[in-house]
């Protein structure tokens, strides 16, 4: 499985791409928002671990922009952050497509399970 971290953090990218690497996922990187969406749409991933509060692009954005062309349902997009998003916002992004929101700090075993979750849902199909 192919998965696209896009976090600006470089600990919490380092240590989540060691984490996934070790249990066997193929991790790239994207440190911002703007390069993020570029890699998104050159390169094929199983699933996309987007943080919201982003440089260059925030993760908000990066998902409206992949709604309004309507490209959403093309990618597997797990919402991971530390914000504080109000039931309205939650709503609306769980609406335009997002698999799930994960609050950071993340627990491995729940990221393991929705990733466990994307694999089953996508061989199955």
């Amino acid at each position: 499985m192919k998965i696209l971290l896009v976090e600006d953090h470089t600990a919490i990218s380092k240590a989540m791409k060691r984490f996934l690497t070790i249990k066997g996922f193929e991790c790239d990187v994207a440190p911002d928002g703007k390069t993020g969406l570029s890699m998104i749409r050159t390169d094929v991933y199983d699933v996309i671990l987007l943080d919201l509060a982003l440089p260059e692009m925030s993760g908000l954005e990066i998902i409206d922009e992949l709604y309004e062309k309507n490209e959403i349902a093309k990618y597997h997009i797990v919402v991971n952050t530390a914000s504080i998003l109000d039931d309205t916002i939650k709503e609306d992004i769980l609406n335009k497509g997002i698999i799930e929101l994960l609050p950071k700090p993340t627990r491995p075993e729940l990221l393991l399970g929705v990733l466990e979750k994307i694999h089953k849902h996508t061989a199955a199909s």
